[in-house]
């Protein structure tokens, strides 16, 4: 029986749980019975941290090996060299046996030693094109991104190996120097080769996947790896493990929070599109556009019920569903007259550290919200007063919370929003709707205020 048909299901483990490895085979590998611990396909992430020191913290824009390396300064092989210690950390943490933890090291040294050759030997040819989204730039990031994915990859597999469990390493970016076929070849290719029913694939994110959409950033990558190995195998479902269950709000900030059941695809594509802590949007989207249902549970509590993204939630889950947002973003307000055109793929002429993150049109003009330094703003602006000489611009920091439902129009979201805010003392400076979310921007320090007051005045009911 080809692998695709036979019934199995794609499971991703995110970067927080992969610093825990007992936890991950006590309660993810080795939960189920031994009879059962195939017919698996398991996406392992790069352990927290490690792709930040590798090209850049999305949070605080603190510089990785990657932004070294597009400064042309000489220290990106010192701040390699710091990488390589911190994987070197992690593995003596994971195996008490010294001849499996120096297999490890050995297999993290020589790739650490055969990209940084590769890396040297591409350098020449950039010197004069300090561009990051240059083909070259994004081969050499991708590449970097790499040494996290392997490293856990590795690891994961030695270890369940060490359990008794067969494994096979598949190791989709391959060697530095390596070409790569495409992610659906490479799959459909090692389908062939793979006997689900007696061994459980460990799988890499793949870093040089593009995003398909704007203001998708290009991390996450076991995200959109888990996206595509469940399309392209036709799982019957996906399962993602991260540290924490998703709730209806961020429970740092919201006290009575409650878990999400079941939730629309449509929903959780958005929600993944705020929130850096759900997903990946392509993730959700390959799995809404092959109808397969997602489930995401907490590694630590692989007993509690899952949440659910499916395409069918019943009328009882018809609701407004989560309270989230962005703070800190840089809102631009462009107010007529606008030639539209002219602002269209304003998204492209940015660096890759920085997103737009929401953009919406009203009477009022065309807002932007977007992430990233505080220079990329103030670059941003000025395209735009390029681009819109006659327009009135004018920008700030604020804060951008959303209220997303299912099966409530943004309309209604935006009223009741409004209302709860207002009842709050909380002045908005800007709000939007959509289909079914609702944008409210506000002052920088009432943020927390806003989200509890959203979550208390709609997700309690």
């Amino acid at each position: 029986m080809p692998t695709h048909a036979m019934p199995h299901r794609v499971e991703k483990i995110g970067g927080a749980s992969m610093l825990d490895m007992d936890a991950v085979l006590d309660n993810i590998v080795l939960r189920p019975p031994a009879s059962q611990r195939y017919n698996r396909i398991v996406v392992v992430s790069a352990c927290q941290g490690i792709t930040d020191a590798l090209l850049e913290c999305p949070h605080t824009h603190t510089p990785g090996v990657f932004h070294h390396l597009l400064a042309f300064s000489e220290t990106w092989e010192r701040a390699l060299d710091t990488v390589l210690e911190r994987l070197l950390l992690i593995n003596d943490n994971v195996f008490a046996d010294p001849m499996l933890r120096r297999r490890a090291d050995q297999f993290i040294e020589l790739r650490v030693s055969r990209t940084r050759a590769w890396i040297r030997n591409q350098l020449s040819a950039l010197t004069h094109r300090p561009d990051a989204e240059h083909r070259g730039w994004r081969a050499i990031r991708a590449r970097l991104a790499a040494i996290g994915e392997a490293h856990s990859a590795f690891n994961t597999a030695l270890k369940v190996q060490r359990q008794g469990v067969r494994t096979r390493l598949v190791e989709i970016a391959g060697e530095p120097a390596s070409e790569r076929p495409s992610l659906t070849h490479q799959i459909t290719a090692a389908m062939q080769e793979w006997d689900l029913q007696r061994e459980l694939p460990i799988v890499t994110g793949d870093p040089s996947l593009p995003p398909t959409g704007p203001g998708h950033a290009d991390r996450r990558y076991a995200d959109v790896t888990l996206g595509q190995v469940a399309a392209i195998t036709r799982a019957d479902h996906a399962v993602v493990y991260k540290a924490h269950p998703l709730s209806t709000a961020d429970p740092n900030v919201v006290e009575c929070t409650r878990p999400l059941g079941r939730v629309s695809h449509q929903t959780a594509e958005q929600w993944s599109s705020w929130s850096q802590e759900v997903l990946h949007p392509d993730a959700v989207k390959r799995c809404r556009e092959h109808d397969i249902d997602l489930h995401v549970k907490c590694t630590f509590t692989p007993e509690a019920p899952s949440t659910v993204f499916t395409h069918d939630i019943g009328e009882a889950h018809r609701s407004p569903a989560v309270v989230t947002g962005q703070e800190g973003v840089y809102a631009i307000w462009v107010a007529p007259p606008v030639n539209q055109a002219r602002l269209a793929n304003l998204q492209a002429g940015l660096d890759s550290d920085t997103t737009i993150v929401h953009q919406a049109q009203d009477a009022n003009g065309l807002s932007f919200y977007l992430t990233g330094p505080s220079s990329a703003s103030s670059r941003c602006f000025a395209e735009l007063l390029r681009r819109a000489p006659q327009a009135r611009i004018t920008h700030a920091r604020v804060s951008l919370v959303t209220v997303l439902g299912d099966g409530v129009t943004g309309s209604v979201l935006l009223t009741s929003g409004l209302r709860a805010l207002e009842a709050q003392g909380i002045e908005v400076l800007r709000s939007h709707h959509r289909h079914n979310s609702a944008q409210f921007s506000i002052r920088c320090s009432q943020y927390q205020a806003a989200v509890c007051a959203l979550h208390d005045g709609l997700c309690q009911r």
